[in-house]
């Protein structure tokens, strides 16, 4: 009895020795803790507010969670089965596997459907666009913004609806998606409005500035900058005022104002709570490259001497190499070589020490080798220029692959997300099966029968405009056929009674018909497009109206409808003899006098009752 005893000890106490030594393992069965809505929300939290971690190994602890899949699928509660696939999802999001990160938060929200556990799913959909937004997937955020702000969990008096709709307002306009943007930035106004919500008021009018600028022509980005100051300057924040005088001088670079740019940059510093601050800095080197631009030496001296000195004290590395940079500018520029070869090196070896910009600054590097060349030193030149190159290429590739890998990972997600919602559909719809079975078998047999009918009706239709259009395109001809007989006895009647006549008006009148008759039929005068009643009058040199009122008097129409039909007469020529078989309707209508294809669609229709294509399908069934 005692052995035995003593022999289970050891093993329990074997056993608490492997758990505790191994973390990965602990953290995989912390399963059991997560047995209530408010302990798993608690967990989500620490997760938003980045305070959940993860053991070093991120690859084994996946491991380990993959090996309790089975286990959780049969005797899990709800809450650990929810853990398993967030934690999934986030060993996939550091594991740079998205599309896989992104499944299992869908896998996740299916667990918990809004209409029973609104709460959940909402933060679980804040989750799921922290990741996205941590791998700059802007369109993926989107989607999880847009499904939070419609779930209508959120008052419009909460400051966190507006905040989702800046967010999509502002990841709209960072995809150059630009009217999305200005939608949603029109949306969130009156929230803000409503909520007093000042702050938010700012942001949104800085985003509608960029879309002002990008999408527009004209300056009405002022509007939005003059007003996001005022707030500003009402609220009497130092921080949103430095912000918003930074954009001014930003907005004014663009325009290559770049006085301006820098009496606005001078005012964002002088707002700035801390000197020496990475913001004040940035805006320091935006200062400096304008001073650049306008050939500033002397403050190009001063700006990067400043953010030198700042950049070592405070320890922030990344404004380094754009103050070398303008060291080696301003080196270059009062003939010292040495000094500007030197700080061109250290410009180079600075952004070389940035991971994340090394191979990613063909415009650091080529600006590096415009200073090269002033000095001039080819053998840096060439080697700036080298790496300028490579970089635009890679970058150009990189994004291509990119594109396509989005375009990918968007497919198998959404592939992904319909087989969820299929196998949630098949699960549900089981146990009435055989009755929905008959109930689609019913409904194909209804569309089919309702398929061939609509089909009989349309083809009948079909026929009644066919022969519609052929007895039009008949009626037109016959038409045209009567009045060129009424014409001709017209113009016999008229011969005959001026030759009868002694009165010298009616002679006058008919010659001039005659005349007009000539210009038209023979001389086809109607072709000139600028063709006016004045210019017409002053070859027939009478007046204006004189001439009109012959028109109206020989020909029944004004001079602009008599005009119009000689046009529409030879184009209707044009289209039934196929003379000009390799003319489209716009050569056509330029032939016959026209100078616009709205124009000689509207006289051709008002003439013929039919359209120019109309016409020719016409034509064509006969």
């Amino acid at each position: 009895m005692f052995k035995t005893s003593t022999h289970i000890l050891l093993f329990i106490l074997v056993f608490c020795h492997f758990i505790s030594a191994d973390p990965v393992y602990s953290q995989v069965t912390g399963f059991e803790k997560y047995k209530t809505a408010e302990q798993f929300e608690a967990y989500l939290d620490s997760l938003l507010n980045g305070q959940h971690k993860f053991p070093d190994s991120i690859q084994a602890y996946q491991n380990q969670l993959l090996s309790q899949k089975q286990l959780l699928k049969e005797k899990g509660n709800l809450y650990t089965k929810l853990y398993y696939f967030i934690e999934m999802a986030e060993t996939n999001s550091l594991l740079d596997e998205t599309a896989q990160a992104y499944q299992n938060m869908e896998e996740a929200l299916h667990l918990v459907p809004f209409s029973k556990h609104a709460s959940l799913h909402f933060k679980i959909l804040q989750a799921a666009e922290k990741t996205a937004r941590k791998h700059r997937d802007y369109k993926t955020s989107i989607d999880y913004l847009k499904r939070m702000y419609e779930s209508g969990f959120l008052p419009e008096t909460s400051k966190q609806l507006a905040d989702i709709l800046l967010s999509i307002a502002r990841y709209n306009w960072n995809m150059h998606n630009y009217h999305e943007s200005i939608k949603y930035c029109d949306k969130v106004m009156p929230l803000l409005q409503e909520q007093n919500y000042e702050e938010g008021k700012i942001e949104a009018l800085l985003i509608m500035y960029q879309n002002a600028h990008y999408s527009t022509q004209d300056s009405s980005w002022n509007v939005y900058l003059r007003q996001a100051l005022a707030i500003a300057e009402e609220l009497k924040d130092s921080a949103q005022i430095s912000k918003v005088y930074y954009t001014i001088g930003y907005s004014f670079y663009r325009e290559n104002e770049h006085l301006k740019a820098i009496e606005y940059y001078k005012k964002s510093r002088s707002y700035a709570s801390i000197k020496g601050s990475a913001s004040e800095l940035t805006t320091v080197i935006m200062q400096q490259l304008s001073y650049t631009l306008i050939d500033s030496v002397e403050s190009v001296n001063q700006t990067s001497s400043y953010i030198i000195n700042q950049g070592i004290k405070n320890n922030i590395p990344s404004v380094l190499s754009n103050a070398y940079r303008g060291r080696a500018w301003y080196f270059a520029k009062t003939g010292k070589k040495d000094s500007a070869v030197f700080y061109l090196n250290k410009a180079f070896e600075s952004r070389q020490a940035l991971s994340e910009k090394k191979d990613a600054s063909p415009g650091f590097y080529r600006y590096l080798y415009d200073v090269a060349m002033l000095i001039p030193d080819y053998e840096l030149a060439l080697k700036f220029l080298n790496i300028s190159s490579a970089q635009t290429r890679q970058i150009s590739k990189e994004n291509n692959a990119k594109e396509l890998s989005t375009a990918r990972a968007d497919f198998d997600y959404q592939i992904q997300r319909e087989r969820i919602h299929k196998l949630s559909l098949e699960n549900e719809l089981q146990k009435e099966k055989n009755h929905r079975q008959r109930l689609l078998i019913i409904a194909i047999v209804l569309l089919l029968i309702i398929g061939v009918l609509f089909l009989l009706f349309a083809q009948n239709k079909y026929a009644e405009l066919r022969s519609s259009y052929r007895e039009l395109v008949k009626k037109n001809k016959e038409l045209d056929k009567i009045k060129l007989q009424l014409k001709s006895a017209e113009n016999q009647l008229q011969i005959k009674s001026n030759g009868n006549s002694n009165g010298k008006h009616i002679k006058d009148e008919n010659l001039l018909y005659l005349r007009i008759k000539e210009l038209f039929e023979e001389e086809k005068i109607y072709r000139e497009q600028n063709l006016s009643i004045r210019e017409l009058a002053e070859r027939l040199e009478t007046n204006t109206t004189y001439l009109s009122t012959v028109i109206n008097h020989r020909f029944e129409v004004s001079f602009k409808t008599l005009l119009n039909k000689y046009r529409v007469n030879e184009a209707r020529n044009i289209l039934e003899t196929k003379k000009y078989a390799n003319l489209t309707i716009e050569g056509i209508a330029e032939k016959v006098g026209y100078n616009s294809r709205s124009t000689f669609y509207n006289a051709f229709k008002e003439i013929t009752g039919l359209t120019p294509t109309q016409y020719m399908n016409g034509l064509d069934k006969d």
